[in-house]
């Protein structure tokens, strides 16, 4: 199937730390890689792998461990994908309602909020967008990292959100309530802190571009639009995002701005390919 194109960046107003934000990564390759490669036997250990390897196939020490075969988990894990924190930094959020952290007070106003402190709801501006404008409709789901095993997954609920990527743009941030009883959790820029799953059978190719000072009024605009009126029902829908982005060739005019601002080809590790 060909491929779609997903054009990505970092919201580079926010501050320089958010150019090293590692790609998206693939959360079924992922999973394999550190849950299940390590418990196969290979064909050079043992009679019963080199039979089996007569049909190419990985022997599992334990059977309970080949899963990745199952059709459903595949079907699970299709098109899902992990984002990296750009920062290390810890909160605390203490009883008194203040918020310790291991950085400044500048650091918490670009990337912390608290939403609503008796909840414990807070933010994370993580100032990530994924835009496919060369589709008639893409839908990508904001999700929990539920198959980590960090200090964010195990610590925190996060708040899912869907949007169509290939109607809107939008930079998503993570939102998220502390888990009854926790005070404290740690972003490290070696853990998934969310995953981000794309609607869709056909492979995705990610193309990493810099968002520039030509694109920031657009998204300026954009956010601008829900002020000032009143929550009727159908001013609350993202259809109606959806028509005024279309209205005003928003997506044309990004994706002509995007085209001039393509970054060198990366693999998942985020190397430059030469």
């Amino acid at each position: 199937m060909k491929p779609i194109n997903v054009y990505w960046t970092m919201n580079t107003f926010m501050g320089g730390e958010v150019l090293r934000q590692d790609p998206p990564v693939n959360i079924s390759n992922n999973i394999v890689k550190e849950k299940i490669t390590p418990y196969i036997i290979r064909q050079s250990e043992s009679e019963f792998a080199r039979q089996k390897m007569r049909h190419n196939l990985d022997v599992a020490v334990d059977n309970g461990v080949d899963y990745h075969r199952c059709p459903a988990w595949k079907n699970a894990t299709k098109n899902l994908y992990g984002i990296k924190s750009f920062v290390d930094f810890k909160v605390r959020a203490n009883d008194d309602g203040k918020i310790d952290h291991s950085h400044d007070q500048e650091f918490i106003q670009r990337f912390f909020r608290v939403r609503h402190w008796p909840s414990r709801l807070f933010d994370f501006t993580h100032g990530i967008t994924f835009f496919a404008p060369e589709e008639k409709t893409l839908k990508m789901t904001q999700l929990p990292a539920y198959l980590e095993d960090n200090s964010i997954s195990n610590n925190t609920i996060t708040i899912p959100g869907e949007i169509d990527i290939a109607k809107y743009q939008r930079f998503l941030e993570f939102a998220f309530h502390l888990k009854n009883g926790i005070r404290e959790i740690e972003f490290a820029r070696k853990d998934i802190v969310f995953y981000i799953h794309f609607d869709t059978d056909r492979p995705i190719r990610f193309k990493r571009f810099m968002w520039t000072e030509e694109m920031q009024p657009i998204f300026s605009l954009i956010g601008q639009m829900k002020n000032h009126k009143r929550s009727d029902p159908w001013s609350t829908s993202l259809e109606f995002y959806y028509n005024i982005f279309s209205k005003y060739k928003f997506k044309e005019r990004l994706m002509k701005e995007i085209k001039k601002n393509l970054c060198k080809e990366e693999d998942e590790s985020g190397l430059v390919k030469e």
